[in-house]
């Protein structure tokens, strides 16, 4: 009885003592306030390895009025980590904006983006690919979810998404250094259901697999087409990444979860 009652109170300080969470969020909200300013140089966002880089006319540039929001039960702008009377990102030309990542990701990587596809007939999409661009996803001037990996593959949804509406773009990336012919890119666009973790995304709208083009993902490089607005990046990495963390705004402290597994230890 002594020993039951010294394990339930030893479990209670366990539950009570939370565990750093493994998952990093990076995220880049573009809330640099009410002046036009290229990208290029711009640090703001939360676990990057450093600025944005590229040229200041020529890539993707910060505009105050170019804020997105969007409406869905689980996915949330609050506490103002992504506010729309701040700014997003407009088409100069069609040169990339690249940022590093903290560290190299491997694993599986979630992705979310709110973007706005331009009416204009030339291309308005937007890629997200890695600095070599070996792989890219994204959404094509056909306004089609579409991805590529470089001398392997290429797939496109059967979709073509609306143009100046808001859409919530969610990508899984997995990269596995070690075994070849297992990169994986899936893709959706406004799932119907965000509250039910990764089943309740259903079908990818796009996926492809098999390939072996990237050993890691170092440095984040998008493009953005003549017209389109994109805003809300967010990037969940590391052993514990999930969908949750780019549906939600990022949590100040590091994502506090209590350890199950030394309370199950302590009934052994």
């Amino acid at each position: 009885m002594r020993r039951t009652a010294m394990v339930l109170l030893t479990a209670m300080a366990v539950l009570s003592v939370p565990m750093l969470s493994s998952a990093v969020i990076t995220c880049e909200h573009f809330n640099y306030g009410p002046a036009f300013l290229p990208l290029t140089g711009l640090g703001g966002g939360e676990n990057w390895g450093g600025a944005w880089a590229g040229y200041d006319n020529l890539s993707p540039a910060y505009h105050p009025d170019a804020g997105l929001a969007y409406s869905a039960s689980c996915y949330t702008n609050a506490y103002d980590c992504n506010d729309a009377d701040y700014g997003g990102t407009v088409h100069q030309s069609y040169r990339g904006a690249p940022r590093a990542f903290p560290q190299a990701l491997t694993g599986t990587i979630w992705v979310s983006a709110l973007v706005r596809l331009g009416a204009n007939d030339s291309f308005r999409g937007f890629t997200f690919s890695n600095n070599e661009l070996s792989f890219g996803f994204g959404i094509n001037s056909d306004c089609r979810t579409y991805i590529y990996f470089a001398d392997c593959d290429t797939a496109e949804g059967g979709i073509e998404h609306s143009t100046d509406d808001v859409h919530l773009v969610i990508a899984r990336v997995v990269i596995d250094p070690e075994d070849e012919g297992v990169d994986i890119v899936s893709v959706w666009v406004d799932p119907d259901d965000t509250c039910s973790g990764e089943p309740g995304l259903g079908e990818a709208e796009v996926e492809l697999d098999g390939c072996d083009v990237a050993s890691s993902w170092a440095t984040l490089m998008f493009e953005l087409g003549n017209g389109s607005n994109l805003d809300a990046i967010r990037v969940s990495h590391g052993n514990d990444a999930c969908l949750e963390d780019v549906l939600r705004c990022p949590p100040t402290n590091p994502v506090e979860r209590s350890s199950w597994g030394a309370i199950k230890k302590l009934f052994r």
